[in-house]
């Protein structure tokens, strides 16, 4: 392969850290990884995981750009930047007539209007409370019994949705144990929490909408868009079609190293050296899994761990992105973050 401009996007977010690295704009590999308590730990990790995939070195990666929640964590990174403007230009990269973008993370709801030249418009959040997102959807899964992957399939057997009539996350997991109680089905169940979060994320996106919209214009970003009874129940609330990625989750990701792309080579690669090493013990000690299974940083790492990292990249030295693989299977909702 002949290697031109190497980028890495890392996306730290609140739940799960992603990792792509692109060749002058082509997938070469992705990590997607838990984040835990130190997110600079699973940006480096994930990093490494992704450069072991695409069998690249680290001294090879020309500009890494860090975004997400923990973007100011990640400080071996060349730049950073806000985790809106990397998911509208990966969304906008894959599907050049988004004019709305949906991003349904871990922990937060992103509601973002695009001018027809692709340039951000407008945007909204939510407020602090957790309902419409992944942990919302995590909660209830786990008040349920039930594989959180397997909610979409399961909302798919329902005849009759039951109605949520709460929205907070607490008082939610309570009204879901008292409907199972009560001898409701569970797929109806199932199926009134996918329309519960329709209806929220349905209520920030409605005025963002440009008026004659049609298909091809919406875009669901967020490991939120895997679930496939979300997207059924979003797409009857808002009534038009929604455009869901493969890998919805990595979107942000993509579009930081696509942004690395554009800012053209860093300083000497030779400086990334340090936080070379520095993965490299990380990923050894944490054995992180690059498809099968989710490492979890912080748990292995002691108390002193933490302050190691910072001193070992203090050089202002950037570190690398990895590279683009299925990942593997989340504990959590990566449903972003």
């Amino acid at each position: 392969m002949v290697y031109k401009m190497i980028s890495a996007g890392i996306d730290v977010g609140a739940i799960s850290t992603k990792t792509v690295i692109l060749n002058d704009n082509q997938f070469l590999a992705y990590n997607i990884m838990e984040t835990g308590l130190y997110p600079r730990e699973a940006a480096l990790t994930s990093l490494q995981e992704s450069l072991k995939q695409s069998n690249l070195q680290l001294n090879q990666i020309n500009r890494i750009l860090a975004t997400g929640h923990g973007r100011r964590t990640v400080e071996f990174a060349h730049n950073v930047t806000p985790e809106i403007m990397a998911t509208a230009r990966g969304a906008r990269q894959i599907l050049g007539t988004t004019r709305v973008l949906i991003d349904l993370g871990g922990q937060g709801i992103r509601v973002i209007r695009l001018a027809s030249d692709g340039m951000v418009e407008n945007f909204v959040t939510n407020d602090k409370c957790s309902s419409g997102t992944g942990c919302f959807l995590d909660a209830m899964a786990f008040a349920l019994g039930v594989d959180l992957k397997a909610l979409g399939q399961l909302a798919e057997d329902s005849v009759h949705a039951e109605t949520i009539s709460t929205k907070c996350t607490i008082f939610a997991e309570s009204e879901v144990i008292s409907l199972v109680a009560r001898g409701r089905k569970m797929e109806d169940i199932v199926s009134g929490l996918h329309e519960s979060v329709a209806k929220k994320v349905a209520s920030l996106t409605k005025p963002q909408l440009p008026p004659n919209l049609g298909p091809g214009m919406i875009f669901l970003a967020g490991g939120v868009g895997k679930n496939t009874g979300v997207v059924k129940a979003l797409t009857t609330a808002l009534g038009v079609q929604i455009f869901v990625p493969n890998d919805p989750q990595v979107v942000t990701a993509y579009g930081a190293a696509l942004i690395a792309q554009d800012k053209g080579p860093a300083a000497p690669v030779t400086a990334l050296a340090t936080a070379s090493n520095t993965a490299t013990a990380l990923a050894t000690a944490a054995k992180p899994a690059t498809t099968a299974a989710v490492a979890k940083p912080a748990a292995q790492a002691t108390p002193a761990t933490p302050a190691k990292p910072a001193a070992q990249a203090s050089a202002g030295t950037p570190a690398a992105p990895a590279a683009p693989a299925k990942p593997a299977t989340h504990q959590r909702v990566s449903n972003g973050g």
